[in-house]
């Protein structure tokens, strides 16, 4: 059943950009939010993905995220796992979401899904966080030192 519903989704996308030249804006079929990772709506797959295999991307993921945003790596003497692996997508969805910044989550439940909360709670400061957001003290990107603190 996911193969058959991936195929109908290439399909449908395929006939649109290869015969309509639709942007991704455009594509309702496709189940595109306003929040595509652009501000330019002329940007439509092939700039990411090749069109000849969908799943494959024409750059790395961070070389394409840092076609527009910053190269963390510049601004942080520590980076944050994933962006130093350039998994820009284990916390943000570059195609849509309803969460600002892209994000998959919100607040605590973002850094929650990777980090657990019982080793968070083993630093006292921690103790009683309730459910403040972790980015109110640490940046996500990277900082001058392991803890990211802002």
């Amino acid at each position: 059943r996911v193969l058959s519903f991936l195929v109908d989704v290439f399909i449908v996308c395929s006939f649109f950009f290869f015969f309509k030249q639709k942007t991704a804006y455009e594509i309702k079929e496709c189940d595109w939010s306003s929040d595509v990772c652009s501000s330019d709506l002329e940007r439509n797959c092939g700039l990411c993905h090749d069109l000849r295999a969908s799943q494959r991307l024409v750059e790395s993921q961070l070389e394409l995220c840092y076609q527009c945003h910053d190269d963390f790596a510049k601004s942080f003497k520590v980076l944050h796992g994933p962006v130093e692996a350039g998994f820009c997508t284990a916390c943000h969805n570059p195609h849509r979401t309803k969460i600002k910044k892209l994000l998959k989550r919100e607040g605590q439940e973002l850094c929650l899904y990777c980090h657990s909360l019982q080793d968070v709670k083993k630093n006292e400061v921690h103790e009683e966080i309730d459910d403040v957001d972790c980015t109110e003290c640490h940046n996500p990107h990277g900082g001058e030192d392991r803890t990211f603190l802002q």
